[in-house]
């Protein structure tokens, strides 16, 4: 973690860890000539795709700012399509090396410092999310295509998603001219703050990849865990499999450009919570409901930066919330901005002596499970 002066620290320690490894370094993309192209939504469309058809591996930097603090990575990646992802975290400072290894059906995440593994199913995806929803960008977001640029030495098409709505995440790609791959993906929170960045400063296509690369079990001695597994059960039907009716969001506290993806069933050890998933294409909101809270405890980072006095949980962006009403507990995550969070929460009954707190060290597998874009 770097504390203050965090991303500027840290953009000078990855530049420097590039120029040792022979990489360029992570600033901004060199221009290139500009050229013809497809429309925009044509850009992403084929962004969205590259994954399922293209081999490549490479070298990647990869930053998250959470307000005055960051992470920094530089990690190897090895794609193979459709679905088929090795990603090595090297080892950095204080940082024991890690690795995630997709075999298309079972994501492992490996902490061989910690000799821990947890097991998750596939998100099959080392681009955009699988949340992402094209139909609702189109309706929330400005697709706008930029000029050409230079990345990891490719041409690259620069395509920008601007929020039609205040308070939503602006998003901008640049997207191999040849292949559809994003080479380097910036993330901006509501204020324009930048708060994700992951770039190739390396990149090679080849024709298949070794099927070694995608298959692992854990060694022995190590600490094995699942993620949560989630069942996609109708809405009207959750109430028989939880016990209670689950309260969904009225159309006035959804916000706008939002729609109820979906509704799921997750196992808690042996209890049942209820997932209700809403989206706006990109910007996400889950709503987690049962008799035991998703997450317990009170440890992770207040983020009060945004100046709202937010009693929020928050974590490479995302936001979450915790609290018992109506006989439930309640877990809201969203990357929305801390005033639009507690706006929800308290149309479902949230205050501040209802609120329990969320343990942030073990939220991943349910950031995940919300179908956030980290």
């Amino acid at each position: 973690m770097v504390s203050s002066s965090a991303a500027r620290r840290a953009l000078v320690t990855l530049t420097a860890a590039c120029a040792l490894l022979g990489t360029p370094a992570v600033g901004a993309p060199a221009p290139a000539a500009p050229g013809t192209a497809p429309d925009p939504e044509e850009w992403l469309r084929l962004a969205l795709t590259a994954p399922s058809r293209t081999t490549y591996q490479g070298q990647k930097t990869v930053i998250q700012w959470s307000g005055r603090t960051s992470h920094a990575a530089v990690v190897r990646v090895y794609h193979r399509p459709p679905a088929q992802t090795r990603i090595e975290y090297l080892a950095s400072g204080a940082r024991s090396q890690r690795l995630v290894i997709d075999d298309g059906r079972s994501r492992w995440y490996y902490d061989p410092a910690r000799r821990l593994a947890v097991r998750e199913i596939s998100s099959g995806t080392d681009g955009l999310p699988p949340t992402v929803n094209l139909h609702l960008l189109r309706r929330n977001y400005i697709l706008q295509r930029g000029g050409v640029a230079r990345v990891a030495g490719r041409e690259a098409v620069q395509l920008g998603l601007q929020p039609r709505y205040p308070g939503r995440p602006l998003l901008r790609l640049w997207i191999d001219r040849e292949t559809g791959l994003i080479l380097r993906l910036e993330r901006f929170d509501g204020r324009g703050h930048l708060e994700q960045l992951s770039t190739f400063t390396r990149v090679a296509y080849t024709p298949d990849l070794p099927a070694h690369l995608f298959a692992w079990r854990p060694p022995a001695g190590t600490r094995t865990s699942a993620a949560p597994s989630a069942e996609r059960v109708p809405l009207d039907r959750l109430a028989a499999r939880l016990g209670f009716p689950p309260l969904p969001l009225t159309p006035a506290q959804i916000p706008a450009g939002f729609v109820l993806e979906s509704t799921a069933l997750l196992k808690v050890g042996r209890a049942q919570v209820g997932r209700l998933h809403y989206t706006d294409g990109l910007a996400t909101l889950t709503v987690f409901q049962g008799r035991v809270a998703v997450v317990g405890g009170g440890r992770g980072r207040t983020a009060d930066a945004w100046g709202e006095g937010a009693p929020l949980q928050e974590q490479g962006g995302v936001r979450a919330l915790s609290w018992q009403a109506h006989g439930r507990m309640f877990t809201l995550v969203s990357d929305l901005a801390p005033s639009e969070v507690l706006r929800i929460a308290r149309g479902l009954g949230y205050n501040s002596q209802a609120r329990s707190g969320v343990n942030l060290s073990r939220q991943a597998s349910y950031m995940k499970q919300a179908g956030s874009v980290y």
